[in-house]
């Protein structure tokens, strides 16, 4: 079985544990450590500091590197809405097969996902079928309005894939259900699932297509999110869509 991690980061970031930032180096020895094949990374700096000049260091950085995928961070800016359309195509034209919004905790790049304000921004990634993750940064928990916000988005833009990625859900569970019910193109990433036999409950209800694997390096470590994927009581084709067949789907699928 092959791991395709789609959330890991790299680069200086705030408040770095143990006085040093993951490097690619850094990055490719845990991956080794815990027998992960590839990753999809970001900059902490696009985060944190600035999306333009972090996302293309990323690309700089991950020259000539087979088993990291660049993801951009976007953001939208306080001082009017740009068009994200240019954005958009000069990732797709350099590769980048993911973007990711940070929504909630201390860095966060958005307040709501407002349909009115985002519509174009959403339009655009779904031309394109450019998977989109927003994820909660740090030790910020799901807000109770955060899934019925995703739902909308989901629902007016269907080709458009939506993963959400959360270090804590809380009890929430039943919207969360309800999007996997409604919402083909809807998906979860498994570093906020680690409660006993949760995976099997998702994918037993829902089928394998909404979870894709994860880690929230280097916040987590990769341990907890392979091992509860390894030993889950399903079929190794369903971990294996899991482990990495749902994520390149979607990356092949960008245009």
């Amino acid at each position: 079985m092959r791991f395709f991690d789609i959330n890991a980061m790299i680069g200086p970031y705030f408040a770095p544990r143990q006085g040093h930032f993951p490097t690619v180096e850094e990055c490719l020895q845990e991956m080794d450590f815990y027998g992960i094949d590839e990753a999809m990374v970001y900059n902490a700096m696009a985060c944190e500091y600035d999306n333009h000049h972090g996302n293309h260091q990323l690309l700089d950085w991950l020259d000539g590197q087979e088993r990291l995928h660049p993801a951009w961070v976007l953001s939208v800016s306080h001082f009017g809405m740009p068009s994200f359309e240019e954005d958009i195509r000069e990732a797709t034209q350099k590769g980048v097969r993911l973007v990711r919004f940070f929504w909630g905790g201390l860095f966060s790049g958005l307040s709501s996902l407002n349909l009115d304000t985002l519509g174009d921004l959403f339009a655009a990634l779904e031309s394109s079928r450019m998977p989109v993750l927003f994820s909660n940064d740090g030790a910020a928990i799901t807000l109770g309005d955060q899934f019925p916000q995703l739902m909308n988005v989901c629902r007016a833009f269907p080709k458009l894939p939506v993963i959400f990625a959360a270090p804590k859900i809380g009890q929430d569970f039943a919207i969360l259900y309800k999007l996997f019910e409604c919402c083909d193109n809807f998906h979860l990433e498994t570093s906020s699932i680690h409660s006993n036999h949760m995976l099997e409950q998702v994918v037993h209800r829902f089928g394998v297509k909404h979870l894709v694997f994860g880690t929230g390096f280097p916040w987590f470590g990769g341990g907890q999110s392979r091992i509860a994927l390894a030993y889950a009581d399903l079929t190794e084709d369903e971990k294996e869509t899991v482990a990495s067949g749902n994520l390149r789907k979607l990356m092949e699928a960008v245009r």
